[in-house]
């Protein structure tokens, strides 16, 4: 098979692949925990990158594997020229991947004159690129000799040159470490199998345009795209499996899109990706481990969609980010998750269950409009504290919040809640300077639940109206203690003075 015809093949391929993705569907003002945090994970994240490096630095130093693969290039080239590896077509007792993304082998034609090592019990291992001059690489599952291919060695194609792209198709093998490190090709594609992917396999790979990862069940180790792309987009796709610590650290990523998945993401997985405009997080079950999108964006827009699972702590902390928007989700959201947010125009939660820690969205900046619509949402101590919202609306079965939520976001001017059950914790909105009107329920009925407790909106000095509607109403003491002289407040439709309420509703 000539070089023309392996490209058609490989082009036939990418346009399936395409087709079939697109029908897929605080009181305390001087401590800020998560900062502290968050600082000494980045300066460890930093530290493990500088240790990537430097191996990398000493493994090109290493002359032995490349000694080793010229040696076995010239040793098999001969039989490499002669096999006849579409016979490798029928391969019907090996896995085909995910039922999602059925590839059968015969759909690319493998590459031919690549450097095998027998491993002498019906395996070997991909010690190098041979004689092959393909500049659209596929990799095979077998040798030209018919053993199946467990391993593509480490530093195997280390530095590659003069190709495009590297294609793996049913790949049930590993990815040696640092195998394809500093290769010069734009894409890498993966579908169907179960490939692991070894420590630094692809990284520093700075060409990278696209990395399409499409059903597999994946296991990629730490670093093993890391420091990976230019303005490159990742898209994982119908794939179980694991994207190991620091995966895609600082890789210069335009996009990152994750649909249809059942994925693990460790610590800071896709860390520091500060070039990210899109992040699509959609139909997916994922938990997702400490910082794993610490750090990222450059005004991006932030989707998820129709997700359950975990985000855990500082994962999308110190994000630059336009807008943030999740809908149809069942989430729980870490400590300090979306904290320290930079350039926010809004948050967005629709047809979502969310219980969000301590500090989730801490000190999130510019000018934030926040909707929350039919949701069932719980919102921990100082969730928002601190943050530069302008308005707030939350529309939904039951809205429970704790204490300080929303305490100090000195921009909130305007606040409407609206729920069955609503409670809302001490100080939930204290110190909000610029707050002029709330309305709590004003449409409750007589089965509500409204219960506001102490001091909720003590010093909101701008405050002009409240209504709070009708129901099963308990209000703290001093709740409106420290507002404004002229305050009309309205419950259950009886008006009164905040004076009144200075030791509750009696």
């Amino acid at each position: 098979m000539n070089t023309r015809k392996k490209k058609i093949s490989l082009l036939c391929l990418i346009m399936c692949l395409v087709l079939c993705g697109s029908g897929c569907g605080n009181q305390n003002a001087d401590q800020d925990p998560a900062k502290e945090e968050s600082a000494s994970s980045d300066a460890e994240s930093k530290e493990n990158g500088g240790k990537q490096e430097e191996s990398g630095a000493e493994k090109k130093k290493e002359s032995g594997g490349a000694a080793r693969q010229d040696e076995n290039a010239s040793e098999t080239a001969d039989d490499a020229d002669d096999a006849d590896t579409e016979d490798n077509a029928d391969d019907g007792d090996k896995p085909q991947g995910s039922p999602a993304v059925q590839i059968a082998v015969e759909d690319l034609v493998p590459s031919e004159g690549l450097a095998f090592e027998s491993n002498g019990d019906g395996t070997c291992t991909i010690v190098g690129i041979g004689t092959c001059t393909d500049t659209d690489l596929v990799i095979p599952t077998e040798s030209p000799d018919g053993d199946t291919v467990t391993l593509i060695d480490e530093l195997a194609m280390y530095s590659l040159e003069d190709v495009e792209s590297v294609t793996l198709v049913n790949y049930n093998y590993e990815v040696g470490e640092c195998a394809f490190q500093y290769g010069e090709f734009t894409a890498v594609t993966i579908v169907g199998g179960t490939p692991t992917i070894k420590a630094s396999a692809f990284s520093s790979c700075e060409d990278l345009n696209t990395i399409t990862i499409s059903g597999c069940d994946i296991q990629t180790e730490a670093t093993a795209f890391y420091n990976c792309g230019k303005d490159m987009s990742v898209v994982i796709d119908s794939c179980t499996g694991t994207i190991g610590e620091s995966a895609f650290q600082y890789g210069d990523i335009a996009n990152i899109t994750i649909n249809n998945c059942e994925l693990s993401m460790e610590k800071s997985a896709f860390s520091s990706c500060e070039d990210a405009v899109m992040i699509m997080l959609s139909d997916s079950v994922l938990e997702m481990e400490d910082y794993a999108f610490y750090n990222c964006g450059d005004g991006a827009e932030l989707t998820i969609a129709g997700c359950t699972g975990t985000v855990g702590k500082c994962v999308f902390q110190y994000g630059d980010y336009i807008s943030i928007a999740i809908s149809g989700c069942e989430l729980e959201i870490e400590e300090s998750a979306f904290s320290s947010c930079e350039g926010l125009d809004s948050i967005t939660i629709a047809d979502s269950t969310l219980a969000a820690d301590k500090y989730a969205f801490y000190n999130c900046e510019d000018s934030v409009a926040i909707e929350m619509k039919d949701c069932s949402l719980t919102l921990e101590d100082c969730a928002f504290q601190y943050s530069s919202l302008e308005s707030l609306t939350i529309t939904g079965s039951e809205v429970v919040m704790g204490d300080s939520v929303f305490s100090s976001c000195e921009d909130l001017t305007e606040v409407t809640i609206d729920g069955s059950l609503v409670t809302l914790g001490e100080r939930a909105f204290y110190g909000c300077e610029d707050l002029v009107s709330v309305a709590i329920c004003p449409d409750a009925g007589a089965d509500d639940e409204i219960t506001i407790d102490d001091q909720a909106f003590q010093f909101c000095e701008a405050l002009e109206t409240v209504v709070v509607g009708d129901g099963t109403i308990d209000i703290g003491d001093s709740v409106f203690s420290g507002c404004g002289e002229n305050l009309s407040i309205t419950i259950a439709g009886k008006g009164y003075k905040a004076d009144d309420l200075v030791d509750g509703l009696q």
